[in-house]
């Protein structure tokens, strides 16, 4: 949510001029999937036994992890622009591979806790 609120209000106060359209890619790549692969498991049947289970502790520190970390990068990405010289569009092309690789990892480790069990 932060990062929404973030690079909404940057695109609306006109920092990344006619490069826009990259913030918003460069966001929904780190937001479309966890927010996917939650609501598929809001689909998963609710009366399974699965929902007394507690999480695997190993799977669900990992997803947190990973989560911190996407976190961690995603704001450093947004924060850390005006420190670094290039612009906000050659930013969001060199952190695209980076945050990929991590969005894997953590979708990975949040579909092993969703769907443990199920």
């Amino acid at each position: 949510m932060a990062l929404l609120v973030i690079v909404g209000l940057q695109v609306i106060g006109g920092k990344y001029g006619d490069d826009e359209i990259a913030a918003w890619t460069w966001l929904l790549r780190i937001v479309v999937a966890p927010l996917s692969i939650l609501g598929t498991a809001a689909f998963v049947d609710p009366g399974a036994n699965w929902r007394n289970a507690a999480a695997n502790g190993f799977k669900y520190r990992m997803a947190m992890a990973f989560s911190v970390a996407m976190i961690i990068l995603a704001l450093a990405t947004l924060l850390g622009e005006p420190l670094v010289s290039m612009s906000a569009y050659d930013l969001f092309t060199r952190t695209g591979v980076p945050i990929t690789i991590l969005q894997g990892l953590l979708m990975a480790a949040v579909g092993a806790v969703v769907f443990d069990r199920r």
